[in-house]
């Protein structure tokens, strides 16, 4: 899942403007093309990746609340 969010981040980035090209020449306003909203592409992924982000945090949890150790603090790890 984090691959196929990679890819789909990686074709983002690639094609944000049609033509491709209009990336680097939409500042003169002598071509023609459009761009998406860069902004909330930037916004998703970044939600996105704090979402695998918190993925990987809580990832231990089960296995810790199961962990069979008598003093809570050791468990904890303070």
């Amino acid at each position: 899942m984090l691959a196929a969010y990679l890819v789909a981040m990686f074709i983002f980035f690639c094609m944000e403007c049609r033509p491709v090209s209009f990336m680097w020449t939409q500042w003169d306003g002598e071509h023609e093309g459009k761009c998406i909203n860069f902004p909330l592409g930037i916004y998703i992924g970044s939600g996105v990746n704090i979402f695998f982000d918190l993925v990987v945090f809580f990832l231990p949890v089960p296995r810790l609340i199961k962990l069979q150790v008598e003093d809570t603090r050791r468990k904890v790890g303070k």
